[in-house]
């Protein structure tokens, strides 16, 4: 039973680091009124070798002086995902304008990057009801 037990202890950290991490940077520029972000996308090494990619590829962008992040991967990329939306509504909310940075920009083709979330069309509106409100559509007989 224990040599079961350290066997599965031992496997444990092995799969856990095999496990796909997903996670995005964001920098901003000296003056923090342009904030540049990226796609969510896998994360596939030492999260300090993104930041320096991404903090190179900004500063192309916008000159020296770019202070950079990525946060720490996730297991789930929707927690990512969202992590991402609430780092672009507060940056909009304090008046940056945001730039998009696509991961071929500073990791390469063989990264992989989230879908894109659809903005596209919608679907087309619900008609309005012409019920009363409280009716369920019944004939009462």
């Amino acid at each position: 039973m224990r040599l079961a037990a350290f066997v599965i202890l031992a496997l444990t950290p092995a799969a856990a680091s095999a496990a796909e991490a997903w996670t995005f940077c964001v920098a901003a520029s000296r003056s923090g009124a342009d904030v540049y972000i990226s796609d969510v996308f896998l994360a596939d090494g030492a999260r300090e070798r993104f930041e320096a990619a991404f903090k190179s590829a900004v500063e192309r962008l916008s000159g020296p002086g770019a202070d950079v992040q990525c946060p720490q991967p996730r297991a789930d990329e929707t927690v990512a995902v969202n992590a991402q939306f609430d780092a672009e509504a507060f940056n909009r909310k304090m008046g940056a304008k945001l730039h998009p940075v696509p991961t071929s920009a500073f990791l390469g083709a063989r990264v992989i990057a989230s879908p894109a979330p659809s903005r596209g069309k919608r679907a087309a509106p619900k008609a309005p009801d012409a019920l009363p409100v409280g009716s369920n559509g019944k004939s009462s007989q």
